[in-house]
C-alpha cells in the first residue's frame, strides 16, 4: 500500500503482551478507509518483532516496524512514526488500549472537518483486556455512526489532548513541528496542544472517535501518575506562561494548608487516606518541577520536533514469504 487515506502510528516500549489485541482491532475495523498502521519500537528488549511478524496481514493494513532507538520517550517515538507516514491524515493511539470498531472512519471524518482534534477514551479495568475483542467492543458500546463535527476548541491555554488517541493533518502537525522532547515521559501531548492553541487550531473534541483505556488503579499507580503529571503541568506554566482559565496557588501557600488539612483529617474526617496520599504526590510533584524547572532561572531548551527524519524501518515479511 503506497498511498493510505490514514497513517496510524502506534509507539511502543517493550509492548508486545499488549499490542496484539489493539492490532487485532485495527485489522477488524469496519467501513474504514485504506490505511497502514506503523508501530515505532522505542527500545524494546521484549519479542516485539515476532508479535508483528505474526500479525501480518497485507490484504488488511500495512503493517510497518520502525526503530526509534535514539531516545526514550513516547514524544521521540511519535515523531520518528510522523517522518515515516505516507498519508496526510494521521492517528495516534497506543499499544495497550483498544480503538473502537470504527475509530479509523470517524477519526478520518473529524480530520476532514478539523486541522487537529482529541478522540474520547472510557477508562476500563485491566482484566477487561485478557478477554476478546467482541468482549471489549461489547462493553466499550462503541458508536456505529460517523463522527459528527466536533465543536469549538477547548477553553483555556492547556486543552486537554489525549496523546493515546488524537489525529488530524499531516501538514498541522508539520507546521506545529511535532512534540517536544523536553515532556519526554509526561506531559508532551499538553504541550502539543498548547501550542496548537498559540497557533490558532485550537484543540476540539471528537467523541465519536473513542478508545477503551487500560486504566491502572494501584496505589503506586496513582501516585506516580500524579506526581509526574503535576510536574508536567510546572514545566507546562513555566514554558506557556500561566492559564487565566485555572490559576493556581502557589506551591508554599498549597503546602501550608494541605499540611492543615492533614493535621484536622482525623478530627475532621472529610477526607480519606488515599486522597490526602494524592493530594501530597501532586504537590511534591509541583515542588519538584519548581526547583528543577523555575529555580535554575530557565526551563530546559525546547527539542521539539526531535526525531522526524530518524528511525529506521525494519521490513516485515508478507506470510507467504516465510
Amino acid at each position: 500500500m503506497t498511498d493510505p487515506r490514514v497513517s496510524i502510528i502506534i509507539p511502543t516500549h517493550n509492548g508486545a503482551s499488549t499490542i496484539g489485541l489493539q492490532l487485532e482491532a485495527l485489522r477488524r475495523q469496519e467501513d474504514a478507509p485504506s490505511f497502514e498502521v506503523i508501530v515505532v519500537d522505542n527500545n524494546s528488549t521484549d519479542h516485539l518483532q515476532d508479535v508483528l511478524q505474526d500479525l501480518v496481514d497485507n490484504g488488511t493494513y500495512a503493517l510497518r516496524l520502525v526503530r526509534a532507538a535514539d531516545h526514550k520517550g513516547s514524544s521521540y517515538a511519535r515523531n520518528v512514526g510522523l517522518g515515516f507516514a505516507r498519508a496526510e491524515f494521521v492517528q495516534f493511539c497506543d499499544d495497550d488500549d483498544v480503538v473502537s470498531r470504527f475509530w479509523v472512519r470517524n477519526g478520518l471524518a473529524a480530520s476532514k472537518t478539523v486541522p487537529i482534534w482529541s478522540g474520547s477514551a472510557l477508562p476500563k479495568t485491566p482484566d477487561l483486556f485478557t478477554s476478546t475483542l467482541d468482549r471489549v467492543w461489547k462493553d466499550l458500546g462503541c458508536i456505529d455512526a460517523v463522527a459528527s463535527i466536533p465543536g469549538a476548541s477547548q477553553p483555556g491555554k492547556f486543552p486537554v489532548l489525549m496523546g493515546g488517541n488524537f489525529g488530524g493533518r499531516r501538514t498541522t502537525l508539520d507546521s506545529l513541528r511535532g512534540f517536544d522532547q523536553r515532556f519526554a515521559h509526561h506531559g508532551d501531548d499538553n504541550d502539543l496542544a498548547a501550542r496548537s492553541v498559540a497557533a490558532g487550531f485550537g484543540v476540539p473534541l471528537a467523541p465519536a472517535v473513542s478508545i477503551a483505556y487500560r486504566g491502572r488503579y494501584g496505589t503506586r499507580d496513582l501516585l506516580r501518575r500524579g506526581f509526574y503529571a503535576s510536574r508536567a503541568k510546572r514545566l507546562l506554566r513555566t514554558v506557556h506562561g500561566p492559564d487565566p482559565a485555572s490559576p493556581t496557588r502557589p506551591w508554599p501557600i498549597a503546602a501550608l494548608r494541605l499540611l492543615i488539612a492533614t493535621l484536622l483529617n482525623p478530627v475532621r474526617q472529610r477526607l480519606s487516606a488515599l486522597d490526602l496520599l494524592l493530594r501530597w504526590s501532586y504537590l511534591l510533584g509541583d515542588i519538584s518541577g519548581y526547583l528543577r524547572f523555575v529555580c535554575p532561572g530557565s526551563p530546559p531548551p525546547p527539542q521539539i520536533g526531535l526525531g522526524i527524519g530518524e528511525g529506521t524501518e525494519v521490513p516485515l515479511a508478507p506470510p507467504e514469504a516465510l
